[in-house]
């Protein structure tokens, strides 16, 4: 909770103005300020594109979502909106709160180290967002197929100004997220090769490098679990299509290594192969699209 000093990561009550006015105008980037070196150009870079972030999500959920949510005539049904927005309005609560906290650091680099490596663990708020991606991709591709949703779309991004659609707001959770250890990647070099002279500069070096290393494992533990729910799916997909097969369900022989086709001596049909932890499943692809078993190796 906010009162033990993290950012919630779980629906609370908002902390920060969602329901405020939405600014039409385009955050922009400080470009005036003077700063002392190339760390505190890279601090402001890191504090002043979180607020812009932090911002569109807000045009998001109020621009879209809310108003959706709130309407009984909504073209969107229930699986809809909660399949397209994911949990956004959790990390819209997360980043809002990390935002605050970053600001009052005043680009002081082992401060916002030390922000980054407080809220290490809520970044995972990040992970099942990430995850269902692809899935709201693929609802949002169906509803933009839809004369009456398409046109709905249309009039909400017209009524926020927004030059970018939708879809272009839903990717950025994703990009942030993988952005963070490149930012902090560059803030290590800019310290090291400038701020060698500060008293704290051992100190500071193993917080700005133990914050980069977190973040770096934020960012491969969500690229892990993506890859990992992505071939859950296709092993569900290879189930539906798979003819003939007699054995366990094929999500007990543990993840799907590879897939691909090749050809055997004497046959006149491609085999389609499927590589799992435990088993090698050899079949042959059909017109339909069905695969018929063949054999396996355990």
């Amino acid at each position: 909770s906010v009162d033990s000093g993290v950012c919630p990561t779980t629906p609370t009550a908002p902390t920060s103005p969602l329901h405020s006015p939405i600014n039409r105008r385009k955050p922009t980037i400080n470009e005036d300020s003077t700063f002392r070196n190339n760390v505190e150009l890279v601090l402001s870079e890191i504090v002043d594109t979180e607020a812009i972030y932090v911002e569109h999500l807000r045009q998001v959920i109020q621009g879209y979502l809310i108003i959706w949510r709130d309407d009984p005539n909504s073209h969107l049904t229930h699986y809809e909106l909660t399949n397209l927005f994911n949990n956004i309005e959790d990390i819209f609560k997360f980043n809002s709160c990390f935002l605050e906290e970053i600001k009052e650091c005043r680009l002081e680099p082992i401060s916002v180290a030390n922000t980054f490596i407080k809220h290490n663990a809520g970044f995972k708020v990040y992970t099942e967002y990430c995850t269902n991606y692809p899935r709201a991709v693929s609802i949002l591709t169906d509803l933009m197929s839809r004369e009456e949703t398409a046109k709905a779309f249309r009039e909400r991004q017209e009524a926020l100004g927004h030059a970018l659609p939708l879809g272009s707001f839903l990717l950025k959770p994703v990009q942030r997220i993988l952005k963070y250890h490149l930012l902090l990647e560059n803030l290590s070099k800019e310290f090291e090769a400038e701020d060698q002279q500060r008293h704290d500069f051992k100190e500071g070096k193993v917080t700005i490098d133990e914050a980069l290393k977190a973040m770096t494992g934020i960012a491969e533990h969500i690229n892990a679990m993506k890859r990992k729910h992505e071939h859950a799916v296709r092993v569900q997909e290879i189930q539906s299509l798979l003819y003939g097969w007699t054995g366990a369900d094929l999500t007990t022989n543990g993840e799907l290594i590879a897939e691909g086709r090749f050809r055997m001596r004497g046959a006149k049909a491609p085999r389609h192969a499927f590589l799992f932890d435990k088993m090698l499943l050899l079949t042959k692809k059909k017109e339909d699209g069905l695969l018929v078993y063949k054999a396996h190796i355990m």
